[in-house]
């Protein structure tokens, strides 16, 4: 399997998912409860924010021996290093899903109900 097949895989783009989505639990909860944003918004914005998914990614990775890890990662710092990709691809692969499934949703929709 080459490296551009390891990024599409299904195993990458199931990571990706659940980190963006435990982000976005966190930041959610960390905007409501702490007002982090009235605070500090650089360090909230220009750091947190963007270092927290690659840093959950190595984190999930690490502690996550029996994922199913494309070609057979099965040393830790392969699956670390799998975790900071997706991690740090999160953002991109969940936008990317999102539009594909509203273009699905949208093209299905038959043109006069539109």
């Amino acid at each position: 399997m080459d490296p551009l097949s390891t990024l599409l895989s299904w195993q990458f783009v199931l990571l990706c998912l659940a980190i963006s989505a435990i982000i976005f639990v966190f930041r959610t909860i960390v905007d409501y409860f702490l007002k982090v944003k009235k605070a500090s918004p650089t360090l909230w914005e220009d750091v947190i924010l963007p270092v927290s998914p690659i840093i959950l990614g190595g984190l999930m990775c690490w502690q996550m021996p029996s994922f199913p890890y494309p070609n057979n990662l099965n040393d830790k710092d392969f699956r670390i290093i799998f975790g900071l990709v997706a991690g740090s691809f999160s953002g991109l692969v969940y936008r990317m899903i999102k539009a594909t499934l509203i273009k699905k949703i949208t093209d299905a929709i038959p043109t006069g109900v539109k």
